[in-house]
């Protein structure tokens, strides 16, 4: 009778570790699936704005392009971890959200940028101008 208890206690606590390590696991992964999908938005709005820019411009931690069109777009992260672009006229978006750290780096028309997410994910784009 008590070896029967024994390993039903056993048991029980092996299938509730396992059922939580599972729980933890999904909501890993989908706080990675979260963050993908983020990076993938910000990185075709960004890729969008850039291929259409005819200058660019990266001061203060900003990314500034100006469009072939006269459209004004700047890009930064605020003190909330948002990625954020506004144009200039108006209109204002969040473009990704748990965004630490937006690094760019431009030569000759080529924009290299990093955003670094606050899961540790880091996503890097290359794009460039207008010639």
């Amino acid at each position: 009778m008590l070896l029967s208890l024994t390993i039903s206690a056993l048991l029980v606590s092996l299938v509730f570790q396992s059922l939580l390590a599972l729980t933890q696991g999904e909501h890993a992964l989908g706080h990675q699936f979260e963050t993908a999908a983020m990076w993938n938005n910000a990185s075709r709005v960004l890729r969008e704005d850039v291929h259409g820019a005819s200058t660019l411009n990266i001061s203060a931690g900003a990314l500034i392009l100006q469009e072939a069109d006269g459209r004004v777009f700047r890009y930064v992260v605020n003190p909330s971890g948002q990625l954020v672009r506004t144009q200039s006229g108006g209109g204002t978006a969040v473009v990704a959200v748990g965004v630490t750290a937006m690094s760019c780096t431009a030569l000759n028309q080529v924009l290299s940028l990093r955003l670094v997410f606050q899961d540790g994910f880091s996503g890097d784009l290359v794009v460039s101008t207008l010639p």
